[in-house]
C-alpha cells in the first residue's frame, strides 16, 4: 500500500468519512461534503495530521467549500480560516492553491465557483524568480 493510501485510510477513520476503493484516484473529492466544512476546519486546526494528510484534508475542504460557493451558501469567515491555513502551510498546499488558480484559463466562465479565492491567496504568496 502506498503512503497516499495509507493516509486516506487514516484520515476515513479519524473523520469517519467511506473508505478508498483500491482503486480510488478522487477520494477528496468523492467524500467533499459542504456540510461538514466547519468540522474539517476545526480537525485541520487541531494539528492531529501528518503533511499528507493535512494536504488531503485540505482537498476535501477545498472541494466542499467550491461546492457551498457554487450553491451561494458560502461564510466569509470560514474562507478566511481556509485562506489563512493555506498561506501558513503554501509549502504543504502549493499544487492545491495552483490547480484552483487556474494560472492558465483567463475566462471567468471556465473558473471553478473557487477560482477567484484561490488567486487571492496564490497572490499573497512570495514569488520565486529562476
Amino acid at each position: 500500500m502506498t503512503d497516499m493510501q495509507n493516509a486516506m485510510i487514516r484520515l476515513a477513520q479519524q473523520l469517519k468519512l467511506p473508505l478508498p476503493d483500491p482503486y480510488s484516484q478522487d477520494w477528496a473529492n468523492e467524500v467533499a461534503d459542504s456540510s461538514r466544512v466547519a468540522e474539517w476546519l476545526s480537525a485541520y486546526e487541531s494539528g492531529h495530521f501528518d503533511s499528507l494528510e493535512m494536504s488531503l484534508l485540505m482537498t476535501i475542504i477545498l472541494e466542499s467549500f467550491n461546492d457551498l460557493l457554487g450553491d451561494g451558501a458560502a461564510d466569509f469567515q470560514m474562507w478566511k480560516r481556509i485562506e489563512q491555513l493555506l498561506v501558513i502551510h503554501r509549502a504543504i498546499h502549493a499544487d492545491s492553491i495552483t490547480h484552483g488558480s487556474l494560472n492558465d484559463e483567463a475566462n471567468p466562465d471556465n473558473w471553478f465557483p473557487l477560482t477567484h479565492w484561490m488567486r487571492l491567496v496564490r497572490d499573497q504568496l512570495p514569488t520565486t524568480s529562476g
